[in-house]
């Protein structure tokens, strides 16, 4: 039985590192790319579309009970299997 709050906290890692990645990517498209409005453009939909994803992620998060657990092992049948009953 593992607790699904142990799910939040990976997803909250990950998206920790995902944030690392992305300024460091940001700021490469902003140091070396071309200054011009497709570079601010392309910066700005990544960053909305960044944030909308996150957001609709949190709020669909909110709904999950994170003291219940997931039983990994409960998907595999110990009994034989049928032909053999």
């Amino acid at each position: 039985m593992i607790p699904l709050f142990y799910f939040l906290l990976a997803w909250i890692v990950f998206l920790g590192l995902y944030g690392l990645m992305a300024l460091m990517s940001i700021y490469q498209f902003m140091r070396f790319g071309i200054a011009q409005t497709g570079t601010w453009l392309t910066t700005v939909i990544f960053c909305t579309v960044t944030f909308l994803v996150v957001m609709g992620t949190g709020y669909l998060l909110i709904g999950v009970d994170w003291n219940q657990s997931l039983n990994l092992l409960g998907m595999f049948s110990v009994s034989a299997p049928a032909y053999l009953q």
